[in-house]
């Protein structure tokens, strides 16, 4: 568990007595609304504080204060009652004095790369300067947007830590990461933040976020985050091993390509070649061609001749330029050569040509050349380091096989030309929607494979799902111009739960896969999907109560997209008949319940229904069009409701959360 410091300790006991002072308002039967408002931004922090600082207990009583606050009608005797619990678990989790001086940041020996924390939560910000210190970052901490805006301009950062929600209800964490994603596409930005609605980690994923830490992250698996991410990101220096018995001439290659951010090892004992080889695992080799006890042309030959370094450029630096040594050192297996005494820019030139040559190659090798993702080969060694780490206690792995629908009827209708322009112009997509971190593939035909990290099969399910409804938006051409839309399938299994082993878990996606294309495709099926049983009692996931049909047909196109199992009723009675009755047609899971149905009522179906403890075994959200009738939703059996008008992606989380919970 991480430490206070006493700038931490100060700064939470602070916000506790601004909450024992609301608390003493309420006394007086007096509570300014803007006091109300702040002490409801402070407990806001301090859930994320204390959970950073492994206070678990504290950071849950917090969020209870925090939901107490967001009425008018605030119960004295309750918000006094849990902040006085949580002010004893805070004084008994912090010591009495700082169990170590405050680090202080020395900017002029401050090493890179640097990070800025976006945070009005100052106490937690300086824990993780000093957690970032201590990995060898520099940090900085902006409180607010327009302090964040000014920093980036100051020293730009290389990596963002962002928190989403801040006290001023103008600064919006979302808003900003849109602006970054626009303006800076390439700076990696991690959001920390003590939200955990899975629609804001689905907006994150859509902005590029990098990540989505919790704030019951330790301040050290924060900093692990930011040091992983921060390793992806950077270039790769260019490795050079130089041989050649003149010290004179490897000082000199060494400060010329330094100089140009390569990394260069020299050596001039041609007899511990190997041993350096092994070590330093070039990017490109340069040889002299004489040098005592063994020459680089034997040198060259020897690697050649290994099938590990088959590949690795080798560039000769002599002085002997006849046409025999020349035709000697491309029969060895050179790449180039180029004479003594050196000429920088040309040398520069050359080597650089080599390189970027060489990586050229090596992404040809891994790339899909139709669709520019990865392909299976380089996808496989990239999913199956994932899985180690999922299988080490890490974030959680999901795999889905994507196959685009009808894909052979458009090659017959419109010709293979066509075809290949939508498996082109599908990768772009995806590329697009998916997250820089998800592994995108083609694995060949018209299926691909994706591997999300940090996601659950449900998670990737409606990950996809909102996905396959972006690209119903989508239209394309055929060869000759005419429009044409395009939806997939997809199977998706969760590491560990579905199988420890990359083919096991593809073969288990690719069953579900099977399945969703079995019912006419177009939808999203988890690992362990059945048909619906009819007997006994058929169990539906999701019964729609709902009078207005374009509504309806809007949720349950949206329902079966991610697999669930529907029945929809329009009228209150009938529903009532069909869930309650004296023989009930079926058993739901969920029901979603309008206010205004004839027949019956929302409200008084779900009298019924709890009359008769359905409201037990099925929990009902309700979809009023008032105010009023929401607030008596929950004394009334229901689970939670959705004020409507409403948008289908904002009722399809709330369902999930009702499903999961």
């Amino acid at each position: 568990m991480p430490k206070f410091g006493e700038p931490g300790k100060s700064n939470i006991l602070a916000k506790l007595d601004l909450l024992e002072q609301v608390a003493d308002s309420l006394t007086q039967n007096f509570l300014d609304p803007n006091t109300r408002l702040t002490a409801q931004q402070e407990a806001h922090k301090l859930i994320g504080s204390l959970g950073t600082f492994g206070i678990k207990q504290g950071s849950d009583l917090a969020r209870q204060i925090e939901a107490q606050l967001e009425f008018d009608d605030v119960s004295e005797s309750q918000l006094r009652q849990v902040i006085t619990a949580l002010r004893q678990v805070v004084e008994n989790a912090i010591p009495k004095t700082p169990d170590h001086p405050t680090l202080k940041i020395n900017p002029t020996h401050a090493p890179s790369p640097h990070l800025l924390i976006v945070d009005d939560d100052q106490s937690l910000g300086e824990l993780l300067v000093a957690e970032a210190i201590s990995v060898g970052l520099r940090a900085a901490i902006a409180d607010n947007l327009d302090a964040a805006r000014a920093a980036m301009q100051d020293i730009p950062p290389d990596l963002v830590l962002l928190d989403l929600s801040f006290a001023d209800p103008q600064q919006n964490g979302l808003n900003f990461l849109a602006e970054l994603s626009q303006q800076a596409p390439n700076l990696p930005v991690l959001v920390f933040t003590s939200s955990n609605e899975f629609t804001d980690r689905v907006a994150v994923a859509r902005l590029k976020g990098r990540g989505f830490l919790q704030k019951t992250t330790t301040p050290a698996q924060v900093l692990e985050a930011v040091v992983k991410t921060l390793q992806q990101t950077q270039k790769h220096a260019a490795r050079i091993l130089a041989i050649d018995d003149d010290t004179f001439i490897l000082k000199a290659l060494s400060t010329l390509l330094e100089h140009w951010g390569m990394q260069v090892t020299t050596l001039n004992d041609p007899l511990r070649f190997w041993e350096h080889l092994e070590a330093v695992r070039p990017d490109l080799l340069i040889l002299d061609v004489q040098m005592p006890e063994i020459n680089g042309i034997e040198l060259c030959q020897t690697l050649r001749n290994d099938p590990r370094w088959h590949g690795l450029p080798v560039m000769f630096l002599t002085s002997r330029n006849d046409a025999d040594t020349i035709h000697q050192i491309f029969a060895a297996g050179a790449d180039d050569y180029a004479s003594k005494p050196i000429v920088p820019p040309e040398l520069v030139t050359r080597i650089l040509n080599r390189l970027e040559r060489t990586r050229l190659l090596q992404s040809q090798a891994e790339i899909d050349s139709l669709t520019g993702l990865t392909n299976r080969q380089r996808s496989t060694q990239d999913l199956e380091k994932l899985l180690q780490l999922s299988k080490q206690a890490q974030p959680p792995l999901c795999l889905a096989v994507l196959e685009l629908d009808h894909l052979k009827s458009v090659n017959q209708q419109h010709g293979y030309g066509t075809g290949d322009k939508i498996l082109r112009q599908f990768g772009q997509f995806l590329r697009q929607e998916l997250r820089p971190e998800d592994i995108m593939s083609r694995w060949g035909g018209a299926e691909f494979v994706v591997g999300m990290y940090g996601m659950t099969r449900s998670d990737g399910v409606e990950w996809l799902a909102q996905i396959l409804e972006a690209l119903r938006q989508t239209s394309w051409t055929t060869a000759e111009g005419s429009p044409i839309q395009m939806t997939f399938s997809a199977g998706v299994a969760q590491a560990l739960e579905d199988g420890t082993e990359l083919l096991v878990l593809r073969e288990s996606a690719i069953a579900a896969l099977a399945q969703a294309r079995e019912l006419g495709g177009d939808r999203i099926f988890p690992v362990g999907w059945k048909p619906l049983q009819p007997q006994p009692l058929p169990i539906v996931d999701v019964v729609l109560v709902h009078s207005d049909q374009a509504f309806a047909k809007g949720v349950l196109k949206a329902l079966q997209t991610r697999g669930y199992h529907t029945h929809w009723l329009q009228d209150g009675q009938e529903a009532v008949r069909t869930i309650a009755g004296s023989a009930p047609l079926l058993r739901p899971k969920v029901i979603l319940l309008g206010g205004e149905l004839p027949g019956l009522s929302g409200i008084e179906v779900l009298q019924q229904l709890k009359r008769q403890k359905i409201t037990r075994s099925a929990r009902v959200i309700l979809l009023p069009t008032q105010f009023s009738e929401a607030e008596s939703a929950t004394e009334m059996g229901a689970f939670d409701y959705v004020l409507m008008p409403c948008s289908v992606a904002g009722l399809m989380q709330q369902l999930r959360r009702s499903l999961e919970t």
